[in-house]
């Protein structure tokens, strides 16, 4: 189940506009809490992100992609509660659904040389560091018409 869930969030972050930020606090007609958007279109920034529902955290760091991964941090994805709560109950992504990419460095310690990782406590392995920034994916299909899935 959470491959599935997994692989559905990765498709709908990649399918979907990335866009930064949100507010929520008024809901669409099928109950899913919807973005708040600026006058120039943004979408503002989340405040909640990290109470939403933890899907993973993929990483892909530059010591296993022969020094030049295309996105060298920690992935830390989140959805919205009651969009995930409609994806449990239907299998879809109702428009309005939203989810956050939490960008976070590889935290540079005493980083080995040829793969990058790091010596703690509890082991070798890679450790969050610094925040990167922040990306939201929202499903409009009003708003992003030319978008795959909206």
């Amino acid at each position: 189940m959470r491959k599935l869930i997994y692989k559905a969030v990765v498709l709908a972050i990649t399918a979907t506009t990335a866009v930064t930020g949100y507010i929520s606090i008024s809901t669409a007609a099928d109950g899913i809490v919807e973005a708040k958007f600026a006058s120039d279109g943004k979408v503002l920034a989340p405040t909640n992100w990290r109470e939403w529902v933890f899907i993973g955290t993929p990483l892909t760091p530059n010591a296993l992609n022969g020094g030049e991964a295309p996105f060298p941090e920690f992935h830390n994805v989140y959805i919205e509660p009651t969009a995930f709560a409609h994806w449990v109950k239907t299998g879809t992504f109702a428009n309005g659904t939203q989810i956050a990419k939490e960008l976070v460095l590889i935290r540079k310690n005493d980083n080995d040389e040829e793969n990058g990782s790091t010596q703690e406590v509890s082991g070798v392995g890679y450790f969050q560091g610094e925040f990167q920034g922040l990306e939201v994916t929202v499903k409009d299909t009003v708003r992003f018409p030319d978008e795959p899935g909206g």
